[in-house]
């Protein structure tokens, strides 16, 4: 019986014997024992810290060893520093306490313990090698070396191979590397044909790793020529570079085994140019080399190294799946799936790693945007693989890890082909059916964000980090939902996490930009020209809102966030239109604005001011707050307020009128393909004029494809003023009178247009989108106006077709800059004059 067995043996008897003295009910403190010794020793630490004064003697003991189990040396001292009578301790218990001393480096009280523990149980060697350890890691090797060597020869052949591995590590630690092969040598000779102790396989490779010698140590053999000699240590290497892909035993050690073994690729690969004939044994070592590279994500090193040997000859097709993984991280797929078809080609299902090259191939070309090609690809892949498998001496059927990863790329499919509702619900299907993988709920809670759910993937999440609260791949998906939600602090610090952790990781980077671009300063940029005109007798006026030969000009730049919360932000706009009828006038207007916006989880708030000079009319102040905010994932509102609006029409303002106006909005968005708005804004111009405006709209996919889209929209809008225009023909007298405002202010209006948008992708490369679209939009404006001729004032009621074209593309250069161009098309009869007016707009924003 080992030593852990031992353990957890003493442990389980003393909770089932414990005195009547105990705190809590015998099954309950069995149960916590049991989870301890499955690994989950966070509940019982819990009670026994609470309780640690009421402890009876057996509890005291359980404490130190499951303390000892948890890694918590601290504890683990604390625990036998309450310990009365520590001379009634049992072996096991002072040896876990000796670790503790060893671990925190106090070596003599660590040997003192193992003595104590040989004297009761002096028939058991490994005290004594307990004690070499600490005597070893104390500067004491040569006097641990004298102390295991009576032992030789007088235990069984297990424990003596035990025995010299320790002796090995002693060696060391005096300098005596090949002393310390000799050891492990013989160590190994004891224990053959195997199957061999752990703890002797682990020692030797400790003893190995500090003495740099090869694998190859393992059998001398003095007839070996040169290069048989580093050809054989070249196949030990290849098997340790296989190895070296499952990581390591903590986050912090995921590296080691790959940094060792390209330290000792180099020192070989000298061995190799200092050694004729070995030219071959060299290739070998640098197409291996391969491996450890990519193990340690120098995936440029990689390519630079197939590039290089691909040009002398052909590459094995088990490296060639490592280069395809490179080629993956530099973002090149295209080069990725021609690999992972040459090595899928080479491979069958029997194979250990077909499925997961297989689910790579169609990751290549899912990111290589050509998902007709990987449909094609999954569909030959999910039959092969089984739903279950059975385990030995278990009576249930199990997941099987294989097919549940193929399914959760099954899904990733579906959503690059359009299949969105298909893929949410086999999504959520997959995280129900296997709650304890934290993969699956992870990429429900993904497509949860995509459509717009934040709050609800939060939850997921939280679910997943209950039961596995220090994972990668969920602590970048919380990184991103906290962007999301506008919770600034907390992004930053699982941004913080991800960077002590997991820097190298090809989703961390990605996350951890995201948070980046968060933080930086942004500038806005819009710009609009348009033109303007008129059909019929009196049509020389143009647009009578924005004029003919309009132009916008708008800048706004923000600063980078502060406070976690706060943005100062500064903008400037220029307009400028043609109003008038026999002599056309130009009116031009200028304002800067200064503020600053508040964000978080729920709410997004702005205060600015303003200065403000239009026409001939002198410089203004003006100023304007707004607030928005989200009740869940699906409802939102907001108002706002705004003094001298710079949202009042250019001829008002020439006019030296202005207004102030109000606006309460409400949206829903119960996913990412519905959304509704609507608000209402009241409007109160310095002539005594009170408009009511209001709008709903809207938006509804109605179909998916892999490259395109299509959405219906809605727009309805209309207005009513207190104090309107009177419009007039101006062949007659009447063209001479003026009446009412100054501005397009008819009695009321309603425009009702339904209308398409199609959207299509013209290319898709990771940070790089380009898409363009048209929209098409037709329907019936109605207007309720005073019309005055030479007969007098009528009032009139028109009601005319409407219809607008909309050309547009938009560019993401890349992930801070993003470009938007569109051409528009607008036909509208104002006061009963039919108006064609043609636009040409401009967006950018740029994050830097």
């Amino acid at each position: 019986m080992n030593k852990t067995s031992l353990l957890a043996l003493c442990l389980l008897l003393g909770a089932q014997t414990a005195g009547a003295g105990s705190v809590v009910p015998d099954a309950h403190y069995d149960d916590l024992v049991r989870k301890a010794r499955s690994g989950d020793t966070a509940p019982a630490l819990e009670y026994l810290r609470q309780h640690v004064k009421e402890q009876t003697r057996q509890q005291q003991e359980d404490h130190i060893v499951i303390a000892s189990w948890a890694g918590r040396d601290s504890e683990v001292l604390e625990a036998y520093a309450h310990v009365q009578d520590t001379s009634a301790l049992s072996a096991p218990i002072l040896a876990s306490v000796a670790r503790a001393y060893r671990n925190t480096r106090d070596y003599e009280r660590a040997a003192q313990l193992y003595r104590q523990a040989e004297k009761i149980a002096p028939d058991d060697p490994q005290w004594v090698m307990g004690e070499m350890l600490v005597m070893a890691d104390g500067k004491r090797g040569r006097d641990a070396i004298a102390r295991g060597r009576p032992w030789l020869g007088k235990v069984s052949s297990q424990d003596e191979a035990r025995l010299r591995t320790v002796m090995a590590y002693a060696w060391l630690s005096v300098g005596e590397r090949f002393e310390a092969l000799h050891e492990v040598h013989q160590a190994f000779l004891l224990e053959h044909p195997g199957p061999f102790d752990r703890d002797v396989l682990e020692r030797y490779g400790q003893v190995l790793s500090r003495a740099e010698l090869p694998m190859a140590g393992l059998e001398v053999d003095a007839r070996l020529t040169p290069v048989q000699r580093l050809q054989k240590q070249a196949d030990e290497m290849a098997l340790q570079v296989r190895m070296s892909h499952t990581g390591g035993r903590q986050e912090a050690d995921r590296f080691v085994a790959p940094d060792e073994l390209i330290s000792r690729y180099h020192s070989l690969l000298s061995q190799c140019d200092r050694t004729p004939g070995a030219e071959g044994v060299a290739r070998q070592m640098r197409i291996d080399r391969m491996g450890a590279y990519e193990a340690r994500s120098m995936h440029r090193q990689v390519v630079a190294e197939y590039e290089q040997l691909s040009r002398e000859g052909r590459i094995p097709s088990y490296a060639e799946a490592w280069v395809a993984q490179a080629y993956m991280a530099l973002h090149n797929p295209g080069k990725a799936d021609e690999l992972f078809r040459d090595v899928i080609a080479h491979e069958s299902p029997k194979d250990d790693h077909w499925t997961e090259d297989n689910q790579n191939h169609v990751r290549s070309l899912l990111e290589d945007d050509r998902p007709g090609d990987a449909r094609q690809a999954m569909d030959t892949l999910l039959p092969t693989i089984p739903k279950v498998h059975w385990s030995i001496n278990y009576p249930l059927p199990q997941v099987n890890e294989n097919w549940l990863s193929t399914q959760l790329l099954d899904v990733d499919v579906m959503q690059a082909n359009g299949d969105e509702r298909k893929a949410f619900v086999k999504s959520r299907h997959l995280c129900e059916i296997a709650p304890a993988q934290t993969s699956p709920c992870i990429g429900y809670g993904a497509l949860l964000e995509e459509q717009g759910r934040y709050r609800d993937a939060e939850y997921q999440y939280l679910v997943v980090q209950s039961g596995m609260p220090r994972n990668q791949s969920l602590e970048v998906a919380q990184l991103v939902n906290a962007l999301n939600l506008r919770e600034w602090h907390r992004a930053d610090v699982l941004a913080e996490g991800l960077t002590q952790r997991f820097t190298d990781e090809e989703g961390s980077r990605q996350a951890l930009r995201q948070n980046e671009i968060a933080h930086m300063a942004e500038f806005q940029l819009s710009a609009s020209k348009g033109h303007s005109h008129s059909h019929g007798s009196n049509g020389s006026n143009g647009n009578p809102i924005r004029g003919n030969d309009d132009l916008h000009i708008e800048g706004t730049l923000y600063s980078p966030r502060f406070g976690d919360h706060w943005r100062a932000f500064l903008g400037a706009d220029y307009t400028s239109g043609e109003f008038g009828t026999e002599e056309s006038t130009t009116d031009h207007g200028r304002w800067q604005r200064g503020g600053v916006e508040y964000t978080d989880r729920n709410t997004v708030a702005t205060l600015e001011a303003s200065t403000q000079r239009f026409g001939d009319v002198g410089q203004q102040m003006g100023g304007k707050v707004t607030v928005d905010r989200d009740i869940n994932d699906r409802w939102h509102y907001g108002a706002a307020y705004s003094f001298r609006s710079a949202e009042t029409p250019l001829r008002a303002r020439a006019e030296g009128i202005w207004a102030n106006q109000g606006d309460v909005h409400a949206s829903w968005t119960p996913s990412n393909r519905t959304s509704v708005q609507l608000s209402l804004s009241p409007w109160h111009f310095s002539d005594g004029n009170w408009r009511w405006q209001s709008s709903l709209s809207g938006s509804q996919r109605l179909w998916t494809w892999p490259h395109a889209r299509l959405d219906g929209l809605l727009a309805i809008s209309g207005s009513r003023n207190s104090i309107s225009h009177i419009a007039g023909d101006s062949s007659s007298d009447a063209g001479n009178r003026k009446e009412g405002v100054d501005y397009y202010s008819p009695k009321s209006d309603l425009s009702i247009m339904p209308g398409l948008r199609l959207t299509h992708a013209l290319y898709r490369h990771y940070d790089r989108q380009w898409e363009h679209y048209l929209e098409l939009g037709a329907g019936r404006y109605y207007e309720n106006y005073t019309w005055h001729d030479s007969q007098g004032d009528h009032n009139r009621h028109d009601n005319t077709p409407l219809w607008m074209a909309r050309y547009g593309q938009d560019i993401q250069l890349s992930d801070v800059l993003n470009v938007g161009a569109s051409a528009q098309v607008t036909r509208q009869s104002y006061d009963g004059v039919s108006e064609r007016d043609i636009q040409l707009m401009l967006d950018m924003n740029y994050r830097f």
